[in-house]
């Protein structure tokens, strides 16, 4: 997660990313807990990590050296580079949801329910619209 090299600029990236979009629930938690910390202004710190259940603080040192690690993005692209990130997560975000719903509706016929909800077709159909909406502005936002 970049955001934890750029935790300064969090006011680029906190309002726009939601965790429920995040993949990976250890992910998510790291996340919430990067969010807990802006909100309280609080620093991260080896001691705030600490607080942090094990797994969790296990991740975010991961995380930490697997951010130290890349490039240094100049401040001036930061804001566009977060933009196409989370653009990316809501893309993948919108093609699980979309996955699901697939599945769900691919169930051999003798369990799934008779009839198909309407509002789930048109759900599958909103996620679809989405999924090609964020694409189009992924593409768009990439340099």
């Amino acid at each position: 997660m970049r955001a934890l090299r750029y935790l300064d600029d969090a006011a680029l990236w906190n309002q726009n990313l939601r965790t429920d979009e995040v993949a990976k629930s250890e992910n998510r938690e790291v996340l919430r807990f990067l969010q807990a910390q802006i909100e309280q202004q609080l620093p991260l710190t080896s001691d705030a990590v600490d607080q942090v259940p094990q797994p969790i603080a296990q991740h975010v040192r991961q995380l930490l050296a697997l951010a130290a690690r890349e490039p240094e993005i100049p401040a001036p692209l930061r804001a566009a580079e977060f933009d196409r990130l989370i653009l990316k997560v809501r893309e993948q975000s919108a093609m699980r949801k979309q996955a699901e719903r697939a599945t769900l509706l691919a169930q051999r016929p003798e369990t799934r329910p008779r009839d198909v909800d309407p509002a789930v077709l048109d759900d599958l159909a909103a996620l679809h619209t989405t999924k090609s909406e964020l694409t189009r502005l992924t593409l768009l936002a990439q340099p």
